[in-house]
C-alpha cells in the first residue's frame, strides 16, 4: 500500500494533468476517506497492542524478581547484593529475546501504518487543494463532500480534522490560485531589477503571498489588474467557506466561545506534554504543518487511565482489590467523558485555528498595501464584514469567526511565543473593526433599538469583544 500511494503521489506531482483526470470523478473522495479512516484505526490498534506488550513484559519481570526476593528473605542466608544477582538470573534468558522480537515487530507495523497515513493524507490534500483552487461551486462541493463523509465512519470527525489541517497546509505552501508559479513575479524584479545580477532572496510562502497579491489587486482595482473581478470573488468566497467549516469543526470538538473561558474546562499545567510549551501549546514560528499520525491518534483514541502499577511488596497482594468504576461512577459520567474527549481535541483545534488565521493573514493584511493609505485601512474591513450566504447567517459575519479563532489561540497558546504575539496584534485589529461595524450599523438605523431581531449579529460581535 505504501508503494502505490507513493507512486500515485509522485505521478500527480510530475504530471499535473493527472489531477485534472482524477478530480472530476465523484469516487476518489469516498475511497481515500475510507482508506485514511482504516489506517488511523490500524495505528490506534497497533499502539494499544504495543502498550499491552510493554506492560506484559514489565509485569512478568516484576513477578520473577519478586519471587527471587521472597525466596531470599525466607532463607535469611543471602546478602542484599546476592539477592539482586539471583533475582536477575531467575528471569528466563529466552523471555527477553521473545519479547523484544514481538515489540520490534509491532513497532515496525506501526511505523509502516504511519507512513501510509502521511502518504494518503498528502494525496488527499493535493487533490482537494486543486478543487479548492478552482473556486466557485467546485470548491464548495468538494469541501462539503469531504465534510459529509464524516457520517459514514466511526472516526469520521477525527479523519476530517486531519484532512482539513493538511488542506490548509497545502494552500499555505502552494497558494490558492491554480498555476501560481507561472504568474509569480518577485517584488525585487518589479522594483527595477537586481543589483549586479544577484538573485532575489527567497520569499517566505511566496506562492500564498503572490496569490493574495493578485486577489487584492483585483479587488482594489475592480478587476482592472491582477485577475478579473469574478475570479477574485470566487477565490475569497472559497476561503470564507473554509473559515465557516473550520469554526464548525472546532465548535463541535468542544471549543465554542462560551466554553473557552469556563474554569471547569481549564487544565492548568506548567509544561504542555505534547509540545513542551510553558503554560500553553508551543507551535512552530513558521508555517504550521498538518496533523501527523500521533496527533490524529490522540483524536481518535480517548486518553485511557494509566495501568495499575504492580504491588510494591509481596504482602500487598493480599490487600483487597481496588473497585473498578461502575457505569454510574463519576469517572464514567457524560461530563467527565466529554472533558476527556475535549482535551484530546485541544492540540488539533489550536493547530487548525493557527493554520487558518495564518492563511487569511496574507489576504486581510497583504504586504503589497501601503498602510498609510485610507484604502489600505478599509481593505481588510471590507473583506471580513460579509457573511457566507450559502451557509446562512448562523455564524454571523466573517469577523465573528475570526474573533472565535483568535480567542482560542489566546486561551491555549504559549504566552511567550511569537504566535501568541501575532495573535494579540491580530485580535486588536479585529476588535477595532468590530467597533467600526457596530458604529456603522447603529448609524444606518434599525439597530439602535434595545430589543430587535436585527441586533443578533451585533450581540455575537459584542460577546467576542467582551471576552
Amino acid at each position: 500500500k505504501e508503494r502505490w500511494l507513493f507512486d500515485l503521489l509522485a505521478l500527480i506531482r510530475v504530471s499535473p494533468d493527472c489531477i485534472k483526470t482524477i478530480t472530476p470523478s465523484h469516487e476518489w473522495q469516498p475511497c481515500l476517506f475510507h482508506l485514511v479512516s482504516e489506517i488511523l484505526e490500524d495505528i490506534g490498534t497497533r499502539q494499544t497492542q504495543l502498550h499491552q506488550e510493554t506492560n506484559k513484559h514489565t509485569n512478568t519481570n516484576y513477578h520473577h524478581v519478586n519471587t527471587a526476593d521472597t525466596d531470599s528473605s525466607t532463607n535469611h542466608m543471602v546478602e542484599d547484593t546476592a539477592t539482586d544477582t539471583n533475582s536477575k538470573s531467575i528471569i528466563p534468558p529466552s523471555w527477553n529475546s521473545i519479547t523484544n522480537t514481538s515489540q520490534n515487530k509491532l513497532t515496525l507495523l506501526q511505523t509502516r501504518a504511519e507512513t501510509r497515513f502521511d502518504l494518503a493524507l498528502k494525496l488527499y490534500s493535493t487533490l482537494l487543494g486543486h478543487s479548492v483552487r478552482q473556486g466557485g461551486n467546485k470548491a464548495f462541493l468538494a469541501v462539503e463532500q469531504a465534510a459529509s463523509l464524516q457520517r459514514v465512519c466511526v472516526n469520521g470527525h477525527e479523519v476530517f480534522c486531519a484532512i482539513l489541517s493538511h488542506l490548509l497546509f497545502e494552500l499555505a505552501q502552494n497558494g490558492t490560485i491554480d498555476g501560481i508559479d507561472a504568474l509569480y513575479t518577485s517584488p525585487v524584479e518589479t522594483a527595477g531589477g537586481n543589483v549586479m545580477g544577484q538573485q532575489p532572496p527567497q520569499e517566505r510562502n511566496r506562492a500564498l503571498k503572490q496569490s493574495a497579491r493578485i486577489v487584492t489587486t483585483a479587488i482594489l482595482t475592480n478587476g482592472a489588474e491582477g485577475m478579473d473581478m469574478a475570479s477574485a470573488v470566487k477565490q475569497w468566497r472559497s476561503l470564507r467557506h473554509l473559515t465557516a467549516i473550520t469554526v464548525a469543526v472546532i465548535t463541535k470538538s468542544g471549543y465554542g466561545v462560551s466554553e473557552l473561558f469556563d474554569y471547569n474546562n481549564q487544565n492548568a499545567s506548567a509544561v504542555d506534554k505534547s509540545t513542551g510549551g510553558l503554560y500553553g501549546i508551543r507551535l512552530p514560528d513558521g508555517t504550521v504543518p498538518g496533523l501527523d499520525a500521533s496527533q490524529a491518534c490522540v483524536l481518535s483514541n480517548s486518553p485511557s487511565s494509566p495501568p495499575t502499577p504492580p504491588p510494591t511488596s509481596p504482602s500487598s497482594s493480599t490487600s483487597p482489590p481496588t473497585p473498578t468504576p461502575t457505569p454510574t461512577s463519576p469517572s464514567n459520567t457524560t461530563p467527565s467523558k466529554r472533558r476527556i474527549e475535549r482535551e484530546g481535541h485541544r492540540r488539533a483545534c489550536v493547530t487548525l485555528a493557527a493554520q487558518h488565521l495564518s492563511l487569511l493573514d496574507a489576504f486581510i493584511f497583504p504586504d503589497s498595501l501601503d498602510a498609510s493609505l485610507p484604502a489600505s485601512q478599509l481593505h481588510g474591513l471590507a473583506l471580513v464584514r460579509g457573511t457566507e450566504p450559502r451557509l446562512g447567517k448562523a455564524q454571523g459575519a466573517l469577523l465573528a469567526s475570526l474573533l472565535r479563532l483568535s480567542l482560542l489561540l489566546i486561551a491555549h497558546l504559549e504566552p511567550s511565543s511569537i504566535k501568541f504575539l501575532q495573535c494579540c496584534s491580530r485580535l486588536r485589529c479585529f476588535l477595532h473593526w468590530t467597533l467600526e461595524l457596530i458604529r456603522e450599523s447603529v448609524a444606518l438605523g434599525g439597530y439602535s433599538a434595545a430589543f430587535h431581531e436585527l441586533t443578533a449579529p451585533l450581540d455575537r460581535l459584542g460577546l467576542g469583544g467582551g471576552l
